[in-house]
């Protein structure tokens, strides 16, 4: 995009954009993001919320593992329990669904399972 000024002078092509952030936001007492807690055997709960109205719903996968669906609340919140059974580095991966059936941009929360 270019301006022309009243005495005829061209600015140089310029352009600009913004974004939104649509990835969920993601929350565990029990496993804390970049944290090292809990155990095998140690269940967590993990809370999503979108930051995007009309979500419907919420896809999750631990360590690249099956997905699974969660229904998002009135609120566009949900919460899973999980319970991991082994030790390590752990990766949750979570994108929030509209209801007009966009999936939004994923989310990775890494934790540490002591």
């Amino acid at each position: 995009m270019t301006s022309k000024s009243a005495n005829g002078w061209v600015s140089d092509a310029a352009s600009w954009s913004s974004g939104y952030d649509t990835t969920p936001t993601v929350a565990s007492d029990a496993y804390p993001e970049y944290g090292s807690s809990g155990g095998v055997g140690v269940p967590g709960t993990f809370t999503f919320t979108s930051k995007v109205k009309d979500v419907v719903s919420f896809t999750y996968s631990f360590n690249g593992g099956p997905e699974a669906t969660v229904a998002a609340g009135a609120d566009g919140t949900a919460s899973v329990d999980w319970t991991p059974d082994s030790d390590g580095g752990t990766d949750l991966m979570v994108s929030a669904t509209t209801g007009s059936g966009i999936q939004l941009a994923p989310y990775d929360y890494f934790f540490t399972v002591n």
